[in-house]
């Protein structure tokens, strides 16, 4: 049940209760309060340090960590261009002041300065440049994989065989009616109900 504020002797009761937790507390103050001035006392050593000295001292641990990765990768790096190999015997790799890519040809990088109305731009010049071999471009070459690289120096032809059976093999996948000729009733009727609407008649 609530208790009634408006009761004068719940205010009474209420009134003397306060008074005497009050009384409690200081008298347990009054009893310690030696030992809790004591405590309350700063006795560490303080450095005075601030904010950006903290973050400072963390970064310089960080980099000297980094440091030690570094010097551990670089130990245990190969620093020599790997040679060629019996399983890569085209990874030919250029030398340290030797390019990898070849310099373009003069007519070629003047389609970037012509107007697109006569041929220019960066899409004619792109094409330009796809037209050419990936050993006429780069002086070794670029990537891990050496598929294509120096496909003209093969004596393999690549394309259809001169003897394999082409033009009727051609003919037969890309012909417009089918292999079969069309069924009866795609022909035009004969009946005479049926007539070709021409104009009025």
């Amino acid at each position: 049940m609530p208790l009634d504020y408006t009761d004068p002797v719940t205010l009474k009761c209420i009134i003397e209760r306060n008074g005497y937790e009050n009384r409690e507390r200081v008298r347990w103050f009054l009893k310690h309060k030696d030992e809790q001035i004591a405590r309350a006392q700063f006795t560490e050593r303080h450095h005075q340090r601030t904010e950006n000295d903290i973050l400072k001292h963390d970064v310089e641990h960080s980099i000297q960590a980094l440091k030690i990765q570094h010097d551990e990768n670089n130990k245990h790096r190969r620093r020599k261009p790997q040679l060629e190999t019996y399983l890569n015997p085209l990874a030919d790799k250029p030398e340290p002041d030797e390019p990898v890519m070849k310099p373009v040809e003069h007519e070629v990088s003047n389609l970037h300065y012509k107007p697109l109305t006569l041929g220019g731009g960066r899409k004619t010049y792109l094409s330009a440049r796809n037209l050419k071999m990936p050993e006429d471009k780069y002086n070794s070459c670029p990537t891990s994989s050496v598929y294509g690289w120096r496909l003209n120096d093969s004596d393999l032809t690549y394309g259809f065989s001169k003897h394999s059976k082409y033009d009727a093999f051609f003919h037969d996948l890309y012909r417009l009616s089918g292999v079969h000729p069309d069924p009866p009733h795609y022909e035009p009727p004969t009946e005479r109900i049926y007539k070709r609407c021409v104009g009025s008649e």
